[in-house]
């Protein structure tokens, strides 16, 4: 796995387009095989074991009738079709322009939202931007983060990925140059002597890092509750 996280992290950094405005035909040639590399990472990390230790088993037991055999294959846990298809769509792999534009996904329930926006969180974060996956839910957030928090670990990239409730999003929005409290109560006091403090500059290496957000249950955040 060590191997495949570094080639991974290469092929990442060699063809990272770095800014939504510039998705290259370079990026976009090599999404496939970054999607297929980082599956295949999954798919080792969270079922490689049992599926050893099942295939081990089963040749050991070469008495074992067939009506009792486990098919190993079905042990192995793998992005199905959709999942991909969805994530070459949210990464613009059949775009034709020079920008990666917004996107409106609709999943099913039961066809994989969690490991769709787990894989695209860690492929967007490979790619030098700072994403926000935010839900209407903390559980099913916090869930999903839990998931994933060891294949960011595994690929450096824990601090570019942040999972989220939707109110706790919007609260850090609103408290981006302050606490908009203590704001409001120094300004009715008299005592807000200088403007808002101006947002810091987030750099990863010698550039800026963009902004992703990723919205799971998108028809909750645009609810009245919002």
């Amino acid at each position: 796995c060590a191997e495949l996280v570094w080639d991974l992290k290469a092929q990442a950094k060699e063809c990272a387009p770095r800014s939504v405005s510039r998705w290259t035909l370079q990026f976009r040639t090599a999404l496939p095989k970054l999607l297929a590399g980082l599956a295949a990472y999954y798919t080792i990390s969270s079922s490689g074991e049992s599926f050893s230790r099942l295939s081990k088993a089963g040749s050991s037991r070469k008495q074992l009738s067939t009506t009792c055999a486990v098919d190993t294959n079905l042990v192995l846990q793998r992005p199905h079709l959709i999942q991909i298809l969805t994530l070459l769509r949210l990464f613009g792999y059949d775009g034709q322009g020079h920008s990666l534009d917004r996107q409106l996904v609709q999943i099913r329930t039961g066809e994989g939202k969690s490991m769709i926006l787990g894989i695209g969180s860690l492929l967007f974060a490979l790619l030098g931007f700072r994403v926000r996956c935010i839900c209407y839910s903390e559980f099913l957030s916090q869930r999903d983060n839990k998931l994933f928090e060891d294949m960011f670990e595994a690929f450096e990239v824990g601090e570019l990925v942040t999972y989220s409730s939707i109110t706790e999003f919007k609260s850090d929005k609103v408290n981006e140059k302050g606490d908009i409290r203590q704001l409001t109560v120094d300004l009715l006091k008299g005592n807000l002597t200088a403007a808002p403090r101006d947002l810091p500059a987030r750099t990863k290496g010698r550039g800026l890092v963009e902004d992703i957000l990723l919205v799971d249950e998108v028809d909750m955040f645009f609810g009245l509750d919002y």
